[in-house]
């Protein structure tokens, strides 16, 4: 698909979303209420029979996250891409139990992870669930996945435990990791969903831990804070996502990286980072949904940093996601400890800080 009818599909996307379910604010759903979010917003994918013409095999499942415009009806599937880009034809099984054709025309693939978009035109009104934080995540903390195992004939609603989100930029953004959740092959492409019935990420690894030791233990998911991001490699942001937005104009013309570091309540402040910042250019990051008050940057070049602030938090030299960077015990072989500057940001428009000298 041409790349900038992408760009204008997807922000009208993510400018005029539909209504969405809105769980409670501070509470914890019963799981029978966060089944019936997870019911009305999940779809069924199916592609190609390679034995039998014109017959289809249950491949995927993938969440409603978005509609075009409430007139227009036009609603996207975010599923992994793996999933959507198996086939040049798919059926999709919506929650009202109508199967529909797609074609890979009607594709976006996402750039950096194993994420992709579906477009489905219908006459249909369906719900929408509400974006969460899998920064706010903690150990032990249940997450939900629902749905459809290939082997079955009914969806499949699961949960099991959070262990831990870190960045794996080479692994297509699989950084969601859990475990003693009951997924079956079929449910790459399954929603994911908090304790308050908020979309959190996409399932996609069965199995995969962190050594060949222990690959039996843990399943693993890209969050939808990598999808937020993957949407800005398109130049779209969505009005109630804070962004954070550093700009290199430096004088030397060099490449600079950078870290931010978020307030994620309990698991206090989560620092993530590497990103870089060509000369002459700006890099947008997302810092989640709704949030509001004051994050932290340290930016640096084989010159010297951006920083001098107040606050000090642990960083990795390499790609990372850490929590309580702030209080954490910093003297791991690959870790340092920075000082950052702070700024204050909100949802919608990108809150900028030039880098000059």
């Amino acid at each position: 698909m041409n790349r900038y009818i992408i760009k204008f599909v997807l922000l009208l996307f993510i400018s005029m979303m539909g209504v969405v379910i809105s769980p409670l604010m501070g509470t914890t759903m019963p799981r029978s209420e966060i089944e019936n979010i997870a019911r009305e917003v999940t779809v069924l994918i199916k592609t190609p029979d390679p034995l039998k013409h014109g017959k289809f095999l249950k491949s995927g499942t993938g969440v409603i996250v978005g509609k075009k415009t409430k007139e227009a009806n036009t609603y996207y599937i975010l599923t992994a891409k793996h999933i959507a880009t198996s086939s040049k034809k798919y059926k999709i099984v919506t929650p009202d139990g109508i199967e529909r054709d797609i074609t890979n025309a009607e594709v976006i693939e996402m750039n950096s992870t194993d994420l992709a978009l579906l477009t489905l035109r219908t006459t249909q009104n369906y719900k929408i669930p509400s974006w969460g934080d899998s920064d706010k995540l903690t150990a032990k903390d249940t997450i939900y996945i629902y749905g459809w195992p290939s082997s079955k004939s009914l969806p499949h609603f699961t949960a099991g435990k959070f262990v831990d989100n870190r960045l794996l930029l080479s692994n297509e953004g699989y950084g969601l990791v859990y475990r003693d959740a009951q997924v079956e092959n079929g449910m790459s492409g399954a929603p994911i969903f908090d304790y308050n019935g908020k979309l959190v990420g996409i399932h996609g690894i069965e199995r995969g831990g962190f050594g060949v030791e222990r690959l039996s233990l843990y399943q693993r998911g890209v969050s939808i804070n990598s999808f937020l991001n993957d949407m800005l490699l398109l130049g779209l942001t969505a009005p109630s996502v804070t962004y954070l937005e550093l700009c290199n104009q430096q004088n030397s013309k060099k490449e600079v990286q950078f870290v931010f570091a978020k307030n994620s309540g309990n698991n206090g402040w989560v620092t993530r980072g590497w990103f870089s910042i060509k000369p002459d250019s700006c890099r947008t990051v997302a810092i989640g949904e709704e949030y509001q008050g004051i994050v932290y940057f340290y930016a640096e070049d084989s010159d010297g940093n951006w920083g001098k602030g107040q606050q000090y938090f642990c960083v990795n030299n390499q790609a990372f996601s850490m929590i309580n960077s702030d209080t954490v015990t910093c003297n791991g072989s690959n870790q340092r400890r920075v000082n950052m500057l702070e700024i204050k940001v909100s949802p919608g428009k990108p809150t900028t800080q030039n880098l000059t000298g």
